[in-house]
């Protein structure tokens, strides 16, 4: 606690903030997959609200974000009153490019342990196993989102709502525009698509720099570069640990453990995973906090349209 304590005085609260610039990059990935006329209207700063209040109700859920997601969603097709299946599509898209960023921020990171601490066996390992597990299910992902993404989700619903046929119906025929509009983004936007994937992974390295700052302020002189690469081993830690509710213990067991490759005692390691817990729960609230403004606005707006009239909804 004295680690964390010494690391809090003077600037070092400012280091919280450094997740504004994270999620900035996380923002961008998402709003280039907006198009037409309903990516007009999208208002890349409300977008950003929109985001952290999501991201705030995914760091909540245990196991799985989802009700960030669909929180989104909601909030999304609202604000700039496009159709929700619209937006749905685009947190498909967005998540799956996610997740694949992500799997490239691991290679790279446990490239550069390989290359830079050749003597750690377990970096050759974690890189093996990792390309074994999660780059076939990035491949299935992709696949299942251009052959359909919600398709297989079809039978199972219509098995238990039986004798519903006209709401089974109604589902399957929004969630069939959902599955043709993730498709024809993965077969027409290859540009953009791309580009989300970059723009997430700059989000990811952007959470190296943070990281490096953290063990900097807790005495820890690492250089930017093992910064960048201890935090691709925390993500692939937390990843595998998703488990876990929060991660709690495995956070901080993977930093104070990594520090063995990087020479610098676990305290440390276990100082910033505290760190890091702090800033989750700082934006957290923040989150929360932008959620309920959020629902009052457009409640607000709502009641009292402007003389142009309520936003059109669109297709």
């Amino acid at each position: 606690m004295r680690l964390i304590a010494s690391g809090l005085r003077g600037w070092g609260p400012a280091v919280f903030l450094i997740y504004v610039t994270i999620n900035f990059w996380d923002v961008w990935g998402w709003r280039v997959v907006f198009d037409g006329a309903a990516g007009k209207r999208v208002k890349f700063w409300d977008l950003y609200l929109i985001r952290l209040a999501g991201e705030a109700v995914n760091s909540v859920t245990p196991f799985i974000d989802i009700g960030g997601e669909f929180l989104k969603v909601t909030l999304a097709a609202k604000r700039f009153g496009i159709e929700k299946r619209a937006v749905l599509a685009t947190v498909v898209i967005e998540r799956v490019a996610l997740l694949a960023s992500e799997i490239s921020f691991w290679f790279l990171g446990l490239a550069a342990a390989l290359i830079f601490i050749p003597g750690v066996r377990e970096a050759r390992g974690a890189w093996i196993i990792s390309g074994i597990v999660f780059v076939p299910v990035v491949m299935g992902l992709y696949w299942v989102s251009h052959k359909g993404f919600f398709a297989s989700f079809y039978g199972l619903v219509k098995h238990w709502v039986k004798g519903e046929a006209a709401l089974v119906r109604e589902l399957e025929v929004k969630m069939q525009d959902v599955d043709t509009r993730i498709s024809q983004f993965y077969s027409r936007e290859t540009g953009r698509n791309a580009a989300t994937l970059i723009l997430h992974l700059m989000g990811w390295i952007a959470g190296g720099f943070e990281t490096w700052l953290m063990f900097r302020m807790v005495g820890v002189p690492i250089g930017l570069g093992e910064g960048i690469m201890l935090e691709a081993l925390l993500q692939l830690l937390k990843t595998a640990s998703f488990w876990i509710p929060g991660n709690l213990g495995a956070q901080e067991a993977g930093l104070a453990f990594f520090g063995n490759w990087f020479g610098y005692a676990g305290p440390a390691g276990v100082a910033v995973s505290l760190l890091k817990r702090l800033r989750q729960l700082l934006w957290t609230g923040i989150g929360f906090g932008v959620w309920s403004w959020l629902a009052h606005r457009m409640d607000a707006e709502d009641l009292y349209p402007t003389h142009h009239g309520k936003r059109p909804v669109l297709s």
